[in-house]
């Protein structure tokens, strides 16, 4: 969106989630001045997601789509997030940029349903955390009917560590780590929620009870991030509102 918001290591994950932002400031606000502005904001924001998706359908780290993946599974998630926002309040998204990052989905998830770090790292690993940004937007995405789908939701179900007979309650499943706790309940229970039936209604309860028995007496969670993972717990739980 500026060029302070795409630099640095994390510059395009950023970006995706402050074009984000942007779309669902727009689709809020009622004063048409400052609605124009994020708009245009929004649009320019969309413009550099679209100019930067990389050969196989994905997105760097940083913005250069001739970079080989060397970003997250996730700096995709959050590109396809922003565009699917976008999209929803008005703004158009070529569709030959949606086509792609579907194909790169499903390319970045193996037969057993386990979304890989990025794409040449694709068979190896079986991460929860990135199970779930992976699940929630091939669900967002339509491609529910896809096996795969089902194999991804099943595996956050079986290695959540606050499901009954699941994972323990040091935070490991029997597969697919938790060990980044906060960014992997945030990302999954995006997967989940979006799935909805039995296995949101399961989860929620779980994970709210979970997440308030962890929270420190100021408010906050165990964060030495300077106040994200406070951020995802807030974020996990206000989902259903």
């Amino acid at each position: 969106i500026s060029e302070n918001a795409v630099s640095g290591p994390s510059s395009m994950y950023g970006h995706g989630y402050a074009a984000q932002f942007f779309a669902q400031a727009y689709g809020m606000v009622r004063d048409d001045e400052l609605g124009a502005k994020l708009k245009d904001g929004l649009k320019k924001a969309v413009v550099l997601i679209e100019s930067t998706q990389n050969q196989f359908g994905g997105w760097n780290s940083s913005p250069n789509a001739n970079l080989t993946d060397d970003g997250s599974g996730a700096v995709a998630i959050m590109q396809i997030t922003a565009l699917r926002a976008a999209e929803s309040c008005g703004v158009s998204v070529r569709n030959k940029i949606i086509e792609k990052s579907k194909k790169y989905l499903l390319e970045m998830t193996n037969e057993q349903g386990w979304y890989a770090y990025n794409y040449n790292s694709r068979g190896h690993g079986n991460s929860a955390a990135t199970t779930g940004a992976g699940m929630y937007m091939i669900g967002a995405l339509n491609l529910h009917e896809n096996p795969k789908y089902a194999k991804g939701i099943k595996n956050l179900m079986s290695s959540c560590p606050f499901i009954k007979g699941a994972g323990n309650p040091q935070g490991w499943g029997a597969t697919g780590g938790w060990n980044w706790y906060y960014y992997t309940c945030f990302y999954a229970s995006l997967a989940i929620f979006q799935h909805g039936g039995n296995e949101w209604s399961q989860w929620y309860p779980a994970m709210a009870a979970e997440l308030l028995r962890q929270q420190k007496k100021e408010g906050n969670w165990d964060d030495p991030y300077g106040g994200v993972f406070t951020g995802l717990a807030v974020l996990s739980l206000e989902l259903p509102y």
